[in-house]
C-alpha cells in the first residue's frame, strides 16, 4: 500500500498541474467601450459623427516621412491596410502591440509595410515583416506596455524626404499644451469600415496626467489611466484620434511622444485620446539607431514559459515536502 505521505504528494501535484494547464489557457476579458477602444483615424465630432476631418487636414507627400502603413497580404480591403507604424531606423518599425496581439493576418509571412507614400493606392515600398515583438509586458486588459517592434527582411533606404528615421522623445512628464501632431490613415466617419487615400493629420496638444487620469476616473465605462500612458487633446473634445489608424506616431516637436492606442469614443468632452509613452519605454525600445532585437522577448513565448515552470517548480517543493 501506498505511503499516505506519497498518496498526499501526488495529490497535491495533481492540483498544481491542474492549475497549471487552466492558467496557461485562459483568456483575458477585453475591457468594454461605446465604440472599439482602439484609435484609428482622426474625426472631429460634436453631438455625432462628423462627416469629414474638422481641424484636420491631408498630409502633402514627404510632410511626415516617418509614418508607415501596416498591411497583411490577407486583408482585401482599403488595400490591406490595417494599423500605422513609426519608422525606428532601416530595419525597424514601431507600432501598437494590440495591433498585433492575437489579430487574424499579423503572422510573418502575411505581414508588410509600405513606406515613402502618403497614399494608400498607390507609391511607396514594400517590404515584408520578418520578426514581431510585443512588448512582454503588454496588458490588452488596460492595455498597458501597447508597443511592438516589427523587424523588415530587408532595409529601407532612408532619403531624409520621403522615408525617414523618427526620434524619439526622451523626456517624460511633457508639459500640459505641448504641441503634438498625430498622423495616419483611417475612415474619417466613427463606426465605418472605409478607409481615405491621403494620409490626414490633427494637432492636439499634450493633457497632463493628473487631467486627464480624473477624466477618465469620471467614467465607470473604462479602465484608469497608467503610468505608461499619455493624453493629447482638447477638454472640449472634437479633434482626436479614431478607429482605423491605431499604432501611428504622435509627434511633439519632432519627436515621436506617443503611439496611438486606444479611446473612449471619439472626440468626445473630457475623454481625451490615449497614447503609449514612448519616453517611458526607451530603456526597452534600445538605441534607435542600433536596436538589440535579438533580447526582445516573445511575448506569447514568455507567458507560456512562466506559468508552467512556476508551477512545476511549486509542484516539486510540495512532492519534497510531502515525502519527508
Amino acid at each position: 500500500m501506498p505511503h499516505r505521505g506519497t498518496l498526499s504528494a501526488l495529490f497535491l501535484l495533481s492540483v498544481v498541474v491542474a492549475l497549471s494547464d487552466a492558467r496557461s489557457t485562459q483568456t483575458t476579458p477585453s475591457r468594454t467601450s461605446r465604440t472599439s477602444k482602439y484609435r484609428d483615424v482622426f474625426v472631429q465630432t460634436g453631438v455625432g459623427p462628423a462627416p469629414r476631418i474638422i481641424g484636420g487636414f491631408d498630409a502633402e507627400p514627404g510632410q511626415f516621412p516617418y509614418q508607415v502603413s501596416v498591411r497583411s497580404k490577407l486583408r482585401t480591403a482599403n488595400w490591406g491596410h490595417f494599423c500605422g507604424g513609426s519608422i525606428l531606423n532601416d530595419t525597424t518599425i514601431i507600432t501598437a502591440a494590440h495591433c498585433m496581439h492575437n489579430v487574424a493576418g499579423t503572422d510573418i509571412g502575411d505581414l508588410y509595410i509600405v513606406a515613402g507614400s502618403n497614399l494608400l493606392s498607390s507609391g511607396g515600398v514594400q517590404i515584408f515583416v520578418k520578426q514581431k515583438i510585443v512588448h512582454p509586458d503588454y496588458g490588452p486588459v488596460y492595455n498597458d506596455y501597447d508597443i511592438a517592434l516589427l523587424i523588415l527582411q530587408k532595409p529601407l533606404t532612408l532619403d531624409d524626404k520621403y522615408i525617414k528615421a523618427v526620434e524619439l522623445q526622451d523626456v517624460e512628464n511633457l508639459p500640459a499644451g505641448y504641441d503634438c501632431v498625430a498622423t495616419g490613415w483611417g475612415t474619417t466617419v466613427q463606426g465605418s469600415h472605409t478607409l481615405p487615400d491621403k494620409l490626414k493629420g490633427v494637432k492636439v496638444p499634450i493633457i497632463d496626467y493628473d487631467t486627464c487620469a480624473a477624466y477618465y476616473a469620471e467614467e465607470q465605462d473604462y479602465e484608469p489611466i497608467i503610468e505608461t500612458q499619455i493624453c493629447a487633446g482638447f477638454e472640449e473634445g472634437r479633434r482626436d484620434a479614431c478607429q482605423g489608424d491605431s499604432g501611428g506616431p504622435l509627434v511633439c516637436q519632432g519627436k515621436l511622444t506617443g503611439i496611438v492606442s486606444w479611446g473612449a469614443g471619439c472626440g468626445l468632452e473630457r475623454l481625451p485620446g490615449v497614447y503609449t509613452d514612448v519616453a517611458f519605454l526607451l530603456d526597452w525600445i534600445g538605441d534607435p539607431g542600433v536596436p538589440d532585437n535579438t533580447d526582445k522577448p516573445n511575448v506569447s513565448a514568455a507567458t507560456t514559459t512562466t506559468a508552467h515552470s512556476g508551477a512545476w517548480a511549486l509542484a516539486v517543493c510540495l512532492l519534497a515536502a510531502a515525502m519527508a
